[in-house]
């Protein structure tokens, strides 16, 4: 059976690996795998609960409009997805591009 990890355990493990201590000793103190800690130390995985989940915004409204409406292609992958736009106006495609920055807190 798989087991669930509350946020605040997440927290708590990922503070103690960006001090700089082991996954080993972190594992053994609170009691979480070392796989599971390694996966979440890289990114490759993270509990359901400390995913990403947007804010409702005007930005998100028009982001989500823009791809109901004139998105062309959004692809999935493993770990990341793909959009893609093809637009004449470059003006568009820019501001599409910086509303997408700050929902997902991203420099432009």
């Amino acid at each position: 059976m798989r087991r669930e990890y509350t946020y605040e355990e997440y927290n708590r493990a990922m503070k103690l690996l960006n001090m700089g201590i082991g996954i080993a000793t972190v594992s053994r103190e609170l009691g979480i795998p070392k796989s599971t800690l390694h996966y979440w130390r890289y990114n490759k995985h993270k509990p359901i609960l400390a995913r990403w989940t947007p804010e409702p915004s005007k930005e998100l409204a028009y982001v989500l409009g823009v791809l109901l409406g004139d998105g062309y292609t959004v692809r999935g992958h493993t770990y990341h997805y793909d959009i893609e736009l093809l637009v004449k106006d470059y003006k568009f495609a820019e501001k599409f591009s910086k509303a997408m920055a700050k929902i997902l807190d991203k420099k432009i």
